[in-house]
């Protein structure tokens, strides 16, 4: 049987290396980390100097991902750095990487009491709305559970240059983001939507999310706090409001 090895992370973009043609590159091959040293004002105002700390002390002060990082023996006294093909080819001829986590690419961390927002909480507190979003939904991983779930999400065009000056979104809003097609023998009951996970929301972990990037994050700074009639607007916790009208039998 063969096992299923998951993707190294790249230290540099700190992206799965799906196509795992990276490698581990030992210390003293190490192209120039020049690059990706951390010299915005605002990141290292609004980040925890422990961030930029890692296990193999010469790269301290460096924006990478500490998953990409390995200690190869017991003692701490080796490590090697998995870069991918694209990130690792940029660092040895000296230039930036476009994907590197130091080219503008760092948002910061998000605290572990929001590290599982779902989309549509994440698309509430967005500056811009998508363009385009299909998902396949399952309500079940057992093909032979009658209730199982199969469809699509699809989104409509909207105006790319659409921005926000108030948030969250409502959930109108979202909704015109959304129509889903649903294939089965009959229309879905209250307990078949309760599977449907990604589409559930959070009054108050939006709130909290967006407090936490108006305070964290440079492209919200100077916004209104979250508005609170646009917030009264979503559940304690449930599935977004209107949604299941978008469902396409």
């Amino acid at each position: 049987m063969v096992q299923y090895v998951k993707p190294s992370i790249c230290a540099c973009c700190g992206c799965e290396d799906r196509h795992r043609k990276g490698s581990f590159i030992a210390e003293k091959n190490w192209p120039n980390l020049l690059y990706l040293k951390v010299t915005d004002a605002f990141i290292l105002k609004h980040t925890p100097k422990t961030r930029f700390t890692y296990i193999c002390h010469q790269l301290d002060g460096l924006l990478l991902d500490p998953k990409g990082i390995r200690a190869v023996d017991k003692d701490f006294g080796k490590f090697e750095m998995y870069l991918c093909q694209d990130c690792k080819g940029y660092l040895y001829r000296n230039v930036m990487p476009r994907l590197a986590l130091n080219n503008h690419l760092y948002r910061g961390e998000l605290p572990d009491e929001l590290k599982n927002v779902t989309w549509v909480e994440e698309m509430a507190c967005s500056l811009y709305k998508t363009t385009a979003h299909v998902t396949r939904i399952y309500g079940s991983n057992k093909s032979s559970d009658p209730l199982q779930m199969h469809g699509n999400a699809c989104a409509h065009p909207l105006d790319i240059c659409s921005a926000v000056k108030i948030l969250p979104w409502t959930p109108t809003d979202l909704n015109d983001l959304i129509s889903i097609i649903f294939v089965g023998p009959r229309k879905l009951t209250e307990k078949d939507l309760q599977k449907l996970k990604p589409f559930f929301v959070r009054r108050e972990v939006i709130r909290k999310l967006l407090n936490m990037l108006c305070h964290h994050n440079q492209l919200y700074i100077g916004l209104p706090p979250p508005d609170a009639e646009h917030l009264a607007l979503f559940p304690e916790y449930g599935l977004l409001p209107g949604l299941e009208e978008r469902i396409v039998y």
